[in-house]
């Protein structure tokens, strides 16, 4: 109970900078499309780019020796990772980049995940997931506002210190 106080300012600041709708609006998302169908990259691109309300800009990278270096550059607000990329998996591409810390937020674009995989992307830190037959840009908007949502929560609960507080 004794850090409620800092968790309201938290949250009150959350729903200020949670004006997120305007703010998306104005604000370039740079979106990373990893996936080693080009095919499943323009799909994806397809129905971001039809969310209207949002300002994005896609790279998509097929070539799976290029992904780490690009992942890792950080310079993505996201990730849509696919799970299989054929000789790597996307659980492996993680691994390999989180050493060097991730601020990209990560969503899984694969099919339905079983316990385990579950398991796996939370202890990831992965934020969401979607399943490729599910894809459209409704769900997308919804699930970056959430990832986005999550994120800026998480930034401010770190200023807040309420990280190293709980014990």
């Amino acid at each position: 109970a004794m850090h409620d106080t800092s968790l309201h300012q938290a949250f009150d600041q959350l729903r200020r900078s949670v004006a997120l709708r305007s703010a998306l609006s104005r604000e370039t998302l740079n979106i990373l499309i990893l996936d080693d169908d080009p095919e499943d990259i323009e799909i994806v691109e397809r129905n971001l780019e039809a969310i209207r309300d949002m300002n994005i800009t896609c790279t998509g990278i097929s070539d799976i020796e290029e992904m780490p270096k690009e992942l890792g550059s950080n310079q993505y607000d996201l990730c849509i990772l696919d799970l299989n990329l054929g000789a790597l998996d996307g659980f492996e591409l993680l691994e390999s980049v989180s050493e060097g810390l991730l601020k990209t937020a990560v969503i899984l674009n694969s099919g339905i995940l079983d316990e385990e995989k579950e398991k796996k992307a939370a202890a990831l830190g992965i934020y969401d997931s979607i399943e490729k037959n599910a894809l459209s840009p409704e769900l997308l908007e919804h699930v970056i506002q959430f990832v986005l949502q999550q994120k800026s929560l998480e930034q401010i609960l770190l200023s807040t210190k309420v990280h190293g507080a709980v014990h």
